[in-house]
């Protein structure tokens, strides 16, 4: 199952772009991480989760872009982080149950209209620590018409500028290799 990938590569907090339905919450709890924040950009799937882990001090979640939002909710963060970076819309709104077909970021010429990924890994580079996990989620959407020519050798490219010394580990999501993973051994 996908979500085992996080007990390989734990760390104290999870950050998390992307909670749709709260299942990789539910997965990072399992596993033992410490402090858990999430955003997400649907308000009505925002204020689902909200009350479903309303009792939880440890999880902070957050309504909004995660481009926008990543830096603030990590930026008073002194220790190292799993990022579970997901929170990018399959294309055309396929396999979603919250209608939400016609929402894009769009937000320039030079960003691809479905993904806020490489908004977040600047912000995630931004950081002063650079031995962060950062794992990516639906590689094989990567590159196509919705997210532009973004591949996973751009990913990787990308992750190496953050820190040179990044391994690149895939593992099996809904797909062989669907799931990659910047980590140092």
């Amino acid at each position: 199952m996908k979500w085992e990938v996080f007990k390989h590569y734990k760390t104290d907090n999870f950050i998390e772009t992307g909670t749709y339905l709260g299942e990789a919450i539910k997965h990072a709890l399992k596993y033992g991480f410490k402090n858990i924040r999430s955003v997400e950009i649907v308000k009505d799937l925002y204020l689902i989760n909200k009350k479903f882990f309303k009792d939880y001090e440890n999880i902070k979640l957050y309504n909004g872009d995660s481009g926008d939002l990543l830096w603030k909710m990590i930026e008073d963060i002194s220790g190292q982080m799993t990022f579970w970076l997901d929170g990018h819309f399959h294309p055309a709104g396929k396999n979603r149950i919250d209608n939400t077909k016609n929402i894009s970021w769009g937000k320039s010429n030079e960003e691809e209209l479905w993904t806020p990924l490489k908004r977040e890994l600047k912000a995630i580079k931004k950081h002063p620590i650079k031995n962060h996990i950062i794992i990516i989620d639906d590689i094989r959407e990567f590159p196509s018409k919705e997210y532009g020519s973004l591949s996973c050798e751009d990913l990787e490219k990308m992750l190496l500028e953050i820190n040179k010394d990044y391994q690149f580990t895939y593992h099996k999501g809904v797909t062989t290799k669907d799931i990659l993973v910047a980590h140092i051994n």
